[in-house]
């Protein structure tokens, strides 16, 4: 990933923060490049948050670029493995 845009997750991603963190991806998504997410503070995350994630995903798959994760929690790779959206956002 050589040109790419990195993105800090917060600690909580889920339904509560969810609103102000597409907003942060919808800018991100205007700037056409590849993602890489640090992940790797993610404390609380639910099944919105990784909902959010996999669509921004889908749609960065659209334009023609990637995400992947440069770090990842625990916490994120248990749920996203129990809602069974590894693939939906890239963790596999």
């Amino acid at each position: 990933m050589t040109d790419s845009i990195t993105l800090d997750l917060d600690q909580v991603v889920n339904i509560k923060t969810v609103n102000a963190i597409k907003e942060k991806l919808d800018e991100v998504l205007k700037q056409e490049k590849d993602v890489l997410l640090l992940g790797g503070s993610v404390e609380q995350v639910d099944t919105a948050g990784l909902q959010l994630l996999a669509a921004f995903n889908e749609r960065l798959k659209c334009t023609g670029h990637h995400m992947r994760w440069d770090e990842s929690s625990e916490e994120v790779q248990q749920v996203a493995s129990l809602l069974g959206l590894e693939k939906a956002v890239s963790l596999q």
